[in-house]
Order: C-alpha cells, then sequence, then structure tokens
C-alpha cells in the first residue's frame, strides 16, 4: 500500500535521521557506536544490500505507545531506502513518495584501510574522515567539499570516548553544518552481551533531551527503533527490513 505523501521539509528534515540509525552483523553480534555510523557496512557484511525503513512521526500529538502512535499517523508515514553496491562500494540513500518514486537521492563512494575499516565517505557536498585508535573509532570529521584538502572547512566533528573496559559510553559532536555551532552529547547504554540498547541526547546544557532505544532480531539486525522526548512521549518509531 502506498504513503500519503508528506511536506518536503519534513522528509528533507527526516532523511537525516534515517541514514543514521541501524547496523547489523550475520551472525547474532554486538551493535557498537562504530556500528551506528558506518550502518551500511554492517548489512553489507551480513549479505544485504538494500534496507528499507518505514518511519511513523508523532509530529504536534503526543503518545506513549507504538500503537497509539501507529494509530494516529496511519498511511502517513516516512520510507527512506538505502540501497548498497559492493562491486563500486557506493551507496545510494533516497526517500519513496506516496507513489513509490525515489526522491532525494544520494550517492557516496566509500574508501577502507587495509584492515577492513571505513575510513572516507565522499558524496552530496561533503567528504567525511573516519580515524581510529587501537582498532577501535576514535573520531570522525566531515568537511565541506569532496576532496579533503589542507584547506578544507571542517563542519561537523564527532569524537568517541570509552569506559576502562573498552566499551564507548560518549560521543561528543560538533555541528557547523547550518552555520551556528551545536554541541551535544550521546550517552550510550549496552545490555549484559555488550550490545547498544539505547542512546541518549544531551544537550550542551546537559539536559537529557530524548533517548532511542533499539531491539534486534534473531540474526542480530536492528528491527526497531523508538526515539522518545523527555516527557517520555514517543516521537519516532522505525520499523527496519533488509533484503
Amino acid at each position: 500500500m502506498m504513503k500519503k505523501k508528506i511536506t518536503a521539509a519534513l522528509t528533507a528534515a527526516l532523511v537525516i535521521l534515517c541514514m543514521l540509525v541501524s547496523g547489523c552483523s550475520k551472525e547474532s553480534a554486538v551493535f557498537t557506536a562504530e556500528n551506528y555510523y558506518t550502518y551500511e557496512d554492517q548489512f553489507r557484511k551480513a549479505g544485504f544490500s538494500k534496507r528499507t525503513q518505514v518511519m511513523y512521526v508523532a509530529g504536534e500529538g503526543k503518545y506513549e505507545t507504538v500503537e497509539q502512535l501507529k494509530k494516529a499517523v496511519g498511511e502517513t508515514t516516512v520510507t527512506g531506502v538505502v540501497e548498497w553496491d559492493s562491486k563500486d562500494n557506493k551507496y545510494t540513500s533516497y526517500n519513496l513518495d506516496a507513489d513509490g518514486n525515489k526522491i532525494g537521492a544520494v550517492t557516496y563512494s566509500t574508501r577502507y584501510s587495509s584492515e577492513k575499516k571505513r575510513i572516507a565517505r565522499i558524496g552530496n557536498g561533503y567528504y567525511t574522515d573516519y580515524s581510529y585508535t587501537d582498532g577501535n573509532i576514535a573520531k570522525i570529521v566531515r568537511y565541506q567539499g569532496e576532496k579533503k584538502t589542507a584547506d578544507a572547512l571542517a563542519v561537523m566533528s564527532a569524537e568517541f570516548k570509552y569506559d576502562s573496559e573498552g566499551k564507548n559510553t560518549i560521543v561528543s559532536i560538533v555541528d557547523e553544518t547550518e552555520g551556528q555551532p551545536i554541541t551535544y552529547d550521546y550517552r550510550l547504554d549496552y545490555d549484559e552481551s555488550g550490545r547498544l540498547i539505547s542512546i541518549i541526547y544531551v544537550s550542551d546544557g546537559g539536559t537529557e533531551e530524548s533517548h532511542t532505544e533499539f531491539t534486534y532480531n534473531d540474526k542480530g539486525l536492528i528491527s526497531t527503533s523508538a526515539r522518545y522526548g523527555k516527557d517520555g512521549s514517543l516521537l519516532v518509531f522505525t520499523e527496519y527490513t533488509y533484503e
């Protein structure tokens, strides 16, 4: 069944969120912050070339359960797709309109180290650099322009902090993409197996603004994510499928 059209502004804003949340593994495995930022690599390694997510967005309404949100939203959802081209190490991200047509398609190329770690993503007017320490992701920097030059302007950086057990517990971000710097932290929580189960968004004032919880299928792939506001209301619920 085709989805009803939503505003272009909402679609554009949610494309960014669509591209941030997901990850997987061929076997039941640990989902980490590195997976969070390189999720296309994860479902590719699991043998999939396509991921589709359907998002139910609360808008101005307030809902406590997924059932309430789905009933209120109905068919007014946001459907986002990521397709991986393993031959060229490229992937394309786009949304689907009410008639199933692709909108806002952007293709990115990727580069990897000899250890098969992602070290760069290029596309949509940006060059994103990934660096590692002792095999763990340490920093991501996004530069204006699709070439990394000596005078390239850095518009976003994310630094990864680890605890004594080697778990990534905080991601500190400075985003200047829109000109005005925005700083915030993501605090990460894990279950007993070491798998990421929630990400808490904390503003630069130290206030918890929202948090996202994940569920997984039996192959270790994220099957749903639910984002809650500071008052506990459900803001966005997303369902993921893989092909």
